[in-house]
């Protein structure tokens, strides 16, 4: 088991792995505030010189991982509220054009999915009875923010995709999404190309949403970010994609990935501010001692 140790404990643990610590109460504190584990043991790894004996590199300070854990922290921030921004019009979108083929009410009607098969067939039974029970439990609940729930489901006998929406988390939505039927696929994907002036079919879009998703979750629970690389990416054979010559899709599974989806989807000066912010975490000493090469930032910028 690991044992407790105090923050003083803490501070000589490190020093003894060859990390510099100039000002010692400041660390303290900082340990106290964030935690020994968030802090160290979450970026720990960039600057170790081998992970077995986890002693530091040569001129490593304390000061380098505060700071980087602060940048990362700070870019969480800003990561999140440009997915809540594009996560609200997808919802409207999604909501909007199953509502517009099948009406308000019609997403507990397991014909109204993607039924080609027994494997489809359960899990849209399944989606439908956990929408149920989640209705039910929150028209049950009496916190003001289910009044909107529960004045549809007392006075109309039904709640309007449009404002149920607002009660599913994105990871639901996603799931929502992967069992329509094929058609509302596309008239979903259509009317999102068309609002940002960006081509996509089904396929990429689900991939974005689930993408989304990911990195919604990760910002949510304090995750580091920075060095952020996932299993998904979306279609090389998109026009803008086939335009960032110096791209390809090795490039596009890590933070990378973020840039282009905020450039197509944040709105412009959002993206800009979040580019520059990153920007200046690579060109300061922030991110001075980490591996990490973001080749198109102001390909993007200057598009």
């Amino acid at each position: 088991m690991k044992p407790f140790t105090t923050y003083e404990q803490q501070i000589e643990l490190l020093k003894s792995r060859n990390l510099i610590i100039e000002d010692e109460k400041s660390a303290k504190l900082f340990l106290e505030k964030e935690g020994y584990f968030n802090v160290i043991n979450g970026y720990k790894d960039a600057f170790l010189k081998n992970r077995k004996d986890e002693k530091y590199k040569q001129n490593i300070k304390f000061e380098d991982i505060s700071k980087l854990y602060n940048f990362d922290k700070s870019l969480r921030h800003k990561i999140l509220i440009l997915v809540l921004d594009i996560e609200n019009t997808f919802k409207t979108i999604i909501a909007y054009e199953f509502a517009q083929q099948f009406g308000a009410d019609a997403y507990l009607n397991a014909s109204n999915y993607n039924n080609k098969n027994q494997s489809l067939q359960i899990k849209v039974s399944n989606f439908i009875l956990n929408l149920n029970d989640q209705i039910d439990k929150n028209t049950a609940k009496n916190e003001k923010q289910y009044d909107c729930i529960r004045h549809y489901k007392n006075n109309h006998a039904f709640i309007p995709i449009w404002v149920l929406f607002n009660y599913l988390t994105f990871g639901q939505i996603s799931n929502f999404y992967s069992l329509l039927q094929p058609s509302t696929k596309v008239a979903i994907a259509n009317h999102i190309s068309k609002l940002y002036d960006f081509e996509l079919n089904t396929k990429d879009l689900y991939t974005i949403i689930r993408i989304l998703v990911n990195l919604r979750n990760i910002c949510a629970h304090n995750q580091r970010i920075y060095d952020y690389t996932t299993k998904f990416t979306f279609s090389t054979n998109n026009k803008l994609i086939k335009d960032l010559k110096d791209i390809n899709e090795n490039s596009l599974h890590n933070i990378n990935l973020l840039l282009l989806l905020f450039y197509i989807f944040a709105k412009k000066q959002d993206f800009i501010s979040f580019a520059l912010f990153l920007l200046s975490g690579i060109n300061s000493k922030v991110l001075n001692k980490i591996d990490i090469d973001i080749p198109f930032v102001n390909m993007l910028i200057k598009k």
